[in-house]
């Protein structure tokens, strides 16, 4: 797949493998996990060849846009850990292709975060996407940054939760950078109680 995803153009690879796809895993979700598993996978690959396509094109990123809202609907209502990963697997490789996503996507990836078990993929899928596109900082905002304080807080109280809070530091420190509502959400976190 992932070889033939490379030879095709961005909008040949949406309507063969993407639309598909992601159709596939949100509204007739096969009951067998390993086969959610299987498609997410697919979808990673196929978000990978558009990550790294050596020009970047507008369509690549509205197809990243489009498939990131599919999959971040299914990430609300997937239960297995395993096929959870893979969801986030192929969310950040889509992450990677776009500057900006909408409201609900971002609350999706945020509720992702407050679940112990899923926040370190979750956490390495926005970090992931900061690294590959530096004006993607600009898309999390406040409302992203009042979700991640919470987490850089948990990381300064627990060992155990440490690395966590980190990479959530990162994040809000990014985001921060770029945008005055996320700086002004983010006050508290440079205080020395805080961290």
């Amino acid at each position: 797949v992932k070889s033939f995803a490379k030879l095709l153009s961005a909008a040949m690879a949406k309507e063969i493998f993407l639309e598909p796809l992601v159709e596939e895993v949100t509204a007739n979700a096969p009951s067998a996990w390993a086969a959610r598993v299987g498609i997410c996978d697919t979808i990673s690959v196929v978000a990978q060849s558009l990550v790294v396509a050596a020009v970047e094109n507008e369509e690549d990123g509205k197809i990243a846009v489009e498939t990131i809202e599919g999959l971040a609907a299914r990430l609300k209502s997937e239960k297995q850990v395993e096929a959870k990963f893979s969801l986030l697997d192929a969310l950040s490789h889509c992450l990677q292709k776009c500057s900006s996503f909408s409201e609900s996507a971002r609350d999706a990836i945020f509720t992702s975060c407050s679940d112990a078990k899923d926040r370190p993929a979750t956490l390495r899928a926005l970090s992931s996407a900061i690294a590959a596109r530096p004006d993607f900082k600009k898309a999390l905002g406040a409302k992203s940054v009042k979700a991640l304080i919470e987490i850089v807080k948990l990381g300064a109280q627990k060992t155990i939760s440490r690395p966590d809070g980190v990479v959530a530091l990162y994040i809000v420190s990014a985001a921060a950078s770029e945008d005055e509502s996320a700086y002004s959400a983010s006050s508290d976190v440079w205080k020395p109680d805080c961290l």
